[in-house]
């Protein structure tokens, strides 16, 4: 869960996914079971590599796509992985995201392998995912503000939609609307003009 983009459910996912760490004999087999691993065809003396294979858990590698998608955030090593291929012209965003998916299984495979954390793991981000999740009734700070922040959004787009009723509006005579006893006045003194002109 150290890893960034990875929380409790993806950690879980891939865990579930993969059983015991050590099944496979390298993280490029681990990363080929979830489907991660380039397409190869072969023919005599030449070798194509085309997209990845998509064989595997398809949820597993949906959570951990999702996961890279925050790659290019992170001031650590995945994010110097991840921007550079993330710029270049054509397909560039698609397939860093992929290669940062493998790098991504990969890390975790080492990560399991070793039981050790994520070395350049953010403190703030891995402290939040790290914090015990509390009963069900039990709702955090953060939590709270939402809470309140989506009932004052409502009320304003209830009150939008159905504005208070207003005073009515003067009512018009045949001519325009009607004028004031102070116009008139200005009107008669002024032979029809407003002011004595």
């Amino acid at each position: 869960m150290t890893l960034p983009g990875v929380d409790y459910p993806t950690a879980l996912a891939l865990v579930a996914a993969w059983g015991t760490v050590e099944q496979f004999n390298s993280p490029a087999q681990a990363a080929s079971y979830l489907g991660l691993s380039p397409s190869t065809r072969q023919s005599d003396q030449h070798c194509y590599h085309g997209p990845i294979t998509k064989r595997g858990n398809p949820h597993t590698g949906w959570m951990l796509i999702q996961a890279a998608q925050q790659a290019d955030r992170h001031p650590g090593s995945l994010g110097v992985f991840f921007r550079p291929r993330a710029h270049k012209k054509g397909k560039g965003r698609n397939v860093a995201v992929v290669a940062t998916t493998r790098k991504l299984a990969t890390i975790g495979w080492h990560m399991l392998q070793n039981n050790q954390p994520y070395w350049y793991a953010l403190p703030r981000p891995t402290q939040t995912k790290l914090v015990p999740t509390p009963g069900p009734g039990h709702r955090s700070e953060a939590q709270i503000r939402l809470s309140q922040k989506t009932q004052s959004h409502q009320q304003q787009s209830r009150w939008r939609a159905h504005p208070q009723p207003q005073s009515p509006a003067p009512a018009l005579s045949s001519r325009g609307p009607t004028v004031d006893a102070g116009a008139q006045a200005c009107r008669t003194a002024g032979n029809g003009r407003y002011g004595s002109g």
